[in-house]
């Protein structure tokens, strides 16, 4: 049963400065010393209202009142990038396989193609591990018999929120086992070109 343990480990405005500045040029129409002297006057008090009168920016806001705000900070809160297609389907394939009944000795042998080196060093390498397997199929015994019963053996409904991060992968597995359902996050990592699942990662 360590074999099966295995598996199962692996989801303002500025109007009023014009204003003055149009009466100072109706009363001053012999000079255009007065309208300057009033238009420079009125720049600073202009640009010292600007403060009171610009619009809040998005760091002012509150994210908790700013739902835009809150969408723009979501995806920063992810820890690794978000898988690729490609990626994506391979890591829900491995999860999904280790479903079903089948034969006992498929179910060591998808186990022992799908996982990673450090966990198969774990049960005592893989030439131990392929012996197994051999042994399994001369028993020739479906897993729910060697697992004590159908309901042990896990039922996958998705995999989600796969991540990945160089050759490492995270993803929830929403899976139920011996009649309880749960979402759990498993580890995955790149050998040789494919995904396999990998506690020790």
């Amino acid at each position: 049963m360590m074999v099966s343990a295995l598996g199962l480990a692996a989801c303002g405005s500025d109007s009023d400065g014009d204003v003055e500045t149009t009466s100072a040029s109706a009363t001053t129409g012999h000079t255009t010393t007065s309208t300057t002297q009033s238009e420079e006057s009125e720049t600073p008090s202009a640009s010292e209202s600007a403060p009171e009168t610009e619009p809040e920016t998005p760091e002012d806001q509150d994210p908790e009142q700013d739902p835009e705000a809150q969408r723009e900070d979501e995806p920063e809160q992810r820890s690794a990038p978000a898988a690729s297609e490609g990626d994506a389907a391979q890591i829900r394939a491995v999860s999904e396989g280790l479903a079903g009944d089948r034969p006992y000795a498929d179910y060591m042998q998808y186990v022992y193609d799908n996982t990673c080196t450090a966990d198969i060093d774990r049960l005592g390498g893989r030439d131990s591990y392929r012996e197994q397997i051999g042994e399994a199929r001369k028993e020739n015994e479906m897993w729910s018999e060697v697992a004590g019963g159908q309901g042990n053996i896990p039922d996958v409904h998705g995999v989600n929120d796969i991540q990945v991060q160089g050759d490492r992968a995270t993803a929830n597995v929403d899976r139920t086992l011996g009649g309880n359902r749960k979402t759990e996050l498993v580890t995955y990592v790149r050998e040789d070109g494919a995904w396999k699942t990998c506690a020790s990662a």
